[in-house]
């Protein structure tokens, strides 16, 4: 097997192994609700906080990234995720907020790491298809959390299957150890502490990145948006059960994995990155009102379309964003300046969930959200666009 093969298929497993952990609370939510005697919506919040923490750590990952090395940072990272999962154990809301805290830390500087890794190992003509796949982990980890956690729910309990996960984390942790004689060479010691901040620094250097930055926002923010809520909606507005409602964000997160490699295929051979991720946010915006404008006469068919649709954009532009960002500076800052954009990324899956359901609430419709908040994404697939065009004058 050629090696960028094998440390893209070590990232990718990486990257889906930790997204796995992030989704397995949210996934035991109803079970766990109903040991705690509060709503399940309650462990809801715990995603928004480990967003939120992940939006602090993604920051410094960078520069920790240099530091430790990209394998020793993902075992640090796989590690706190099993130590937070552990720590969910304890069952009451106060340990899942810190279990929320320290998953979150881990998630942070996940993809810096991998950013490094990669930027060093895949070829130069493949880098926008590679960082493609590796974000296919991203779904791969909400489908796998999805499928297995029910699983070990029925064989161990909804403890057991924290523990379950856990384990799965830490024995990866462990398995990469080999890799760090090859892929760690290099670390250099901590600079100043206000290093930390050197992802911001290149990103408010830069307008192209500024403007990346500020688009992925609000795209992660639709993406969230979507996971977050698209289920309640069908089952509320349109009197789905909750199997089939389940069905379509299934078929919407399939959409995301294919997508993701057809767009990295097409970044490489046809279109240019921004080009692309300008388009992408045209089509999320306009699966947005799409969803927005659907009734319940609208055949089921019809219905997965849109989820289809939304999945193909909304879930699948990060690769392309990622290669892009790593083509646009120097490779010793690739990882700083993924934390740096990551950290925008981030903090727009924790406010846009909250706007939406501010909206929401204030409206009492899911439409009016999914309508309001594609202005927005509309508006930074068009500064894409322009941003394109200031290059190229």
């Amino acid at each position: 097997m050629p090696a960028h093969i094998f440390y893209l298929l070590v990232t990718t497993g990486i990257q889906a192994l930790v997204t796995m952990a992030m989704a397995t609370v949210p996934v035991l939510a109803p079970k766990i609700g109903e040991e705690l005697g509060g709503p399940a919506i309650l462990v809801g919040y715990y995603a928004a906080l480990a967003y939120a923490t992940a939006t602090m750590t993604t920051l410094p990952g960078g520069r920790l990234v240099e530091r430790f090395g990209p394998i020793r940072m993902s075992q640090i990272c796989l590690g706190l995720c099993a130590a937070g999962l552990a720590i969910g154990t304890a069952g009451n809301f106060a340990a899942l907020a810190l279990s929320a805290v320290v998953v979150g830390a881990g998630l942070g500087p996940t993809t810096p790491a991998s950013a490094h890794v990669l930027i060093r190992t895949a070829p130069a003509q493949l880098m926008s298809f590679t960082f493609s796949v590796r974000q296919t982990g991203v779904p791969i980890g909400v489908a796998l959390a999805g499928i297995f956690v029910p699983l070990l729910v029925a064989g161990f309990g909804w403890r057991g299957a924290l523990l379950a996960v856990s384990a799965y984390c830490t024995v990866l942790a462990a398995a990469i150890q080999p890799l760090r004689a090859r892929l760690d060479q290099g670390s250099k010691q901590p600079g100043p502490p206000g290093r930390i901040w050197d992802g911001l620094r290149i990103v408010a250097s830069s307008r192209l990145l500024a403007g990346m930055a500020v688009g992925s926002f609000f795209f992660a923010g639709m993406q969230h948006c979507f996971v977050t809520y698209i289920v309640s909606y069908l089952t509320a507005d349109f009197g789905m059960s909750l199997a089939a409602a389940g069905g379509m964000l299934t078929l919407a997160q399939l959409g995301g994995i294919i997508s993701r490699l057809v767009w990295g295929v097409a970044a490489e051979r046809w279109i240019r990155s921004r080009l692309l991720l300008g388009l992408l946010g045209l089509g999320m915006a306009a699966s947005a009102l799409l969803t927005a404008a659907m009734t319940s006469q609208w055949p089921t068919a019809l219905i997965a379309g849109v989820a289809a649709l939304f999945g193909a954009t909304a879930i699948g532009w990060n690769g392309v964003y990622l290669a892009e960002v790593a083509r646009l500076v120097p490779r010793q800052e690739v990882s700083a300046a993924t934390g740096g954009t990551l950290f925008f990324t981030y903090l727009g899956m924790v406010v846009n969930p909250l706007l939406f359901g501010g909206i929401v609430t204030a409206t009492g419709s899911y439409g009016a959200g999914f309508a309001l908040i594609a202005l927005p994404v509309a508006g930074c697939a068009i500064l894409l666009l322009r941003l394109r065009e200031i290059k190229k004058s």
